[in-house]
């Protein structure tokens, strides 16, 4: 196998490489078109020529927002790639429609007919109607009939204008289409990598509306109010496309999954995603991290140098050439010295390794690298043979994303060190009224979904007036900190939530906790208290320090409020008072 790249300006150039492939028959060889000029009639005339010069030859072309030569960038030029095989077979198809991707990935696997290709590389136009479009039912589709293949590829761009995209094949071209190539050749071996390399910034935003892959509210706001407000107006104006700069990231078993919008709603300012999501799900805006994206670019070319690559195919997410303008140069870098590597700036990519299930990404940079035969490895090619300029902008850029994480993690340590105290009494260490109010009307509505059961104690120190008046605030203080930590070691468990309800009041909320449960709770409270033996000489219930107790079970119903509940139990603590004191009175109405 052999690749021969070049920058094409007229139908000479193809005259000139066709004498170097003569003895190659049609169905041996591919060419590959990445086009920056976005002219149909233009594309139609290259195309017309390509077949004059290499009749019977596969091509697979698409329009692009930058192309990609020998580890280069070259935007707005038309870069052709001519491969031609000993061994190989290449077969083409092309769907002229992609309303129903499912449907196109189909007619495309009935075009190609055999199951058995080694490889596939997969173009698809990525605009339509000026909205971006999910690509997984197209690949999905194709994985159900070519289950072992290897399949690479892109959404076509178009400049970022987000108008208009194009792919072809040697039948012809299409706007609104799908073009894919199949190689079949025991022979081929094939190697695909993929560096990704987005980390999250700023503070978690909460999914608060969603059905399926629809996001109504983050928040409580439009996610195009989201954008609007983080990024300004620019951005908005241009969503959902340039979402692709600043995607949200959501954390998924592990791995921090990037999403972009594919359309968005101009009544209401929900986006449509290819993801389904989840109400309660977090999401955070992410960045490309340069010193990431050059270990990962570090771990492609070494990979190369063992795979012994004969052609390289790079399909690079235009957001990364966006985001990071020269040092996007320095991640293609990686690719120089191998053998002639080509390709383009997308609106997505689809990446699969080994024959495994096929994913479509954006932000993302993947390859594809194929040879016939054992192929020679790079053992003399350098570890990274990018210039000392584009290295200089990368190590700023990677100096600028390490100043950002460290303020950020700075700033996260501080946001929580503030909502801690936010929710925190500064004299007892539980939680506060205000916190405890909104939480008893959360585990309310929470439980009366399914009918559950909610038990509250409150707490009175008894006769703490007159303890502050004996032996002071100090003391007092020292007495209130006692107390609570007898609170807290009696009401344990994850979901039991202690507060300071008052001066010397307190509040204990035991969800899922039955009566009989609340019972116990609120006698091992007064017997560690009164363990305590903090002495109380002008008490005229006890010697020492004691408290009275309010217990109260219910049923959660669907118009219960939690500051109805706290009063009945109060009357429960007046009760005790009433009764003398250092007792418990309990009610069940569960």
């Amino acid at each position: 196998m052999r690749t021969i790249n070049f920058i094409y300006k007229d139908k000479q150039d193809l005259l000139r490489q066709s004498k170097q492939i003569s003895s190659c028959t049609g169905e041996n060889i591919l060419i590959q078109v990445f086009s920056g000029v976005l002219s149909q009639s233009y594309l139609s005339l290259l195309l017309r020529d390509i077949r004059e010069v290499f009749p019977g030859s596969a091509v697979l072309g698409t329009s692009s927002s930058g192309e990609i030569l020998d580890g280069r960038i070259v935007n707005g030029r038309v870069v052709v790639s001519i491969s031609f095989f000993e061994h190989t077979i290449v077969r083409s198809a092309m769907v002229s429609q992609n309303d129903n991707l499912e449907m196109a990935g189909e007619e495309i696997a009935a075009m190609i007919g055999r199951q058995d290709a080694r490889a596939m590389i997969v173009f698809a136009c990525g605009i339509k109607d000026g909205m971006f479009i999910n690509g997984t039912p197209l690949l999905r589709a194709l994985k159900i009939f070519f289950a072992d293949t290897v399949i690479a590829g892109a959404h076509a761009g178009d400049n970022e204008k987000g108008i208009e995209t194009f792919v072809f094949t040697e039948k012809g071209v299409s706007s609104q289409g799908v073009a894919a190539v199949a190689f079949f050749s025991e022979k081929l071996r094939v190697h695909t990598g993929i560096n990704r390399n987005w980390v999250p910034i700023g503070k978690k935003f909460t999914v608060t509306g969603a059905r399926q892959n629809i996001v109504y509210s983050i928040d409580d706001q439009s996610p195009y109010e989201l954008y609007r407000h983080y990024l300004g107006n620019e951005i908005a104006k241009n969503l959902p496309l340039s979402a692709v700069n600043f995607p949200l990231m959501v954390e998924r078993e592990g791995l921090g999954i990037t999403v972009s919008p594919v359309s968005i709603c101009s009544k209401n300012g929900s986006f449509r995603f290819v993801h389904d999501f989840f109400t309660g799900e977090q999401l955070r805006f992410s960045f490309c991290h340069a010193g990431l994206l050059r270990q990962g670019s570090v771990k492609i070319r070494n990979e190369l140098k063992s795979f012994g690559p004969q052609s390289v195919f790079i399909y690079s997410c235009v957001a990364r050439k966006r985001v990071l303008g020269g040092a996007a140069s320095a991640e293609l870098s990686m690719l120089q010295g191998f053998p002639a590597s080509a390709g383009f700036f997308s609106y997505g990519e689809y990446y699969s390794a080994d024959g495994n299930q096929v994913d479509f990404f954006t932000q993302t940079m993947t390859t594809l690298s194929l040879s016939e035969g054992v192929g020679e490895t790079g053992t003399g090619i350098a570890d990274d043979p990018g210039n000392k300029n584009i290295s200089i902008e990368f190590q700023n850029l990677e100096f600028l994303h390490k100043l950002v994480e460290t303020i950020t993690g700075e700033l996260e340590t501080t946001n929580r060190e503030l909502a801690h105290l936010a929710r925190k009494d500064p004299v007892t260490g539980l939680y506060n009224r205000r916190f405890c109010d909104k939480f008893l009307q959360d585990e309310i509505s929470r439980q009366s979904r399914v009918h559950g059961i909610i038990t509250i104690l409150l707490l009175d120190i008894d006769h703490f007036k007159l303890f502050n008046d004996r032996y002071g605030h100090v003391a007092g203080d020292g007495c209130l900190r006692a107390v609570s930590k007898k609170i807290m070691e009696a009401a344990k468990r994850p979901g039991d939530i202690p507060c300071r309800f008052g001066g010397e009041e307190f509040l204990c909320i035991l969800s899922m906790t039955d009566h009989e449960g609340g019972k116990k709770i609120a006698e091992e409270i007064m017997r560690n208290v009164t363990a305590l033996a903090i002495p109380h000489c002008d008490s005229p219930t006890s010697e020492y320090v004691s408290v009275s107790i309010g217990v109260l079970t219910m049923r959660c119903q669907k118009d219960m409020s939690g500051p109805a509940m706290i009063e009945r139990c109060d009357r429960l603590l007046y009760e005790a008072k009433e009764k003398g004191r250092n007792m418990m009175v309990a009610e069940d109405v569960s």
